[in-house]
């Protein structure tokens, strides 16, 4: 509660919620966004079946709480299974990606570009996000036309600086970039139509970041990311596939 600044207990806070909701005939519900991102990903992987338990024992409290999804059967794919969860998966900016665009493209000071927007790609809130991120830091508002790749490329360069961040390497040495050509090539060499075994996938990103303390979180960290995409057969295979809308 400490880190709320709410200065009672939790039991006398979710007890006055309770109360409120019970004196109203309407639940109180608390919202909490983005639980697998940033700083508040250690905490909630930890604690957030503890603050769901807590609430459940309150009839008049509801608890929202969103995350951005990946392919990895992880802790909040877990979370989101459990027999009390209800689950809503919201399709990004869906049909509205021209909308969502050029919404972006004013809040970020950029010019409406004459040329066609990749509406595909920019229903995606977090690539759209990254993109106008990006063109802000240019030093005119205009935006040149690029073509697919060279968004793409754009794009791994962003993920690049966050994970230079945080493994502590120098972003000169462009590691995601380098990392998605080496599946690209042992795809190719394999002759396995865009896809990968976990495993291998691993092998080729130890390969290429042999100085990573730990390669398998790089590598998961460009799956949660969108740059590559786990999915599971019957025999539970984890799979990286390399599909069209990305390398």
């Amino acid at each position: 509660m400490n880190n709320l600044r709410v200065n009672c207990s939790k039991d006398i806070f979710f007890n006055r919620l309770n109360s409120y909701g019970k004196e109203n005939d309407s639940k109180v519900v608390i919202f909490i966004d983005a639980i697998n991102e940033g700083e508040g990903k250690r905490l909630w992987e930890n604690f957030a079946d503890q603050l769901i338990c807590e609430i459940e024992k309150y009839p008049f409290i509801g608890l929202v709480m969103s995350a951005r999804t990946s392919s990895r059967k992880d802790w909040v794919y877990e979370l989101a299974k459990k027999d009390w969860a209800q689950e809503y998966q919201h399709k990004g900016f869906g049909n509205n990606g021209y909308d969502a665009a050029e919404y972006m493209f004013a809040s970020f000071g950029l010019e409406q570009p004459l040329w066609p927007l990749y509406l595909e790609e920019f229903r995606n809130p977090l690539f759209l996000t990254t993109y106008c991120r990006a063109h802000s830091l240019s030093p005119t508002s205009s935006l040149d036309f690029k073509n697919y790749w060279e968004i793409i490329s754009d794009y791994c360069r962003y993920i690049n600086n966050q994970l230079a961040q945080k493994y502590e390497y120098n972003p000169a040495q462009t590691l995601v970039w380098d990392s998605m050509l080496a599946l690209a090539a042992l795809v190719v060499n394999s002759r396995k139509r865009y896809s990968l075994t976990y495993k291998d996938a691993l092998s080729e990103i130890t390969s290429v970041a042999n100085y990573i303390k730990s390669p398998q979180t790089f590598l998961d960290y460009m799956i949660d990311e969108g740059l590559l995409t786990i999915y599971y057969t019957d025999s539970e295979t984890k799979l990286i596939v390399l599909d069209d809308f990305r390398i």
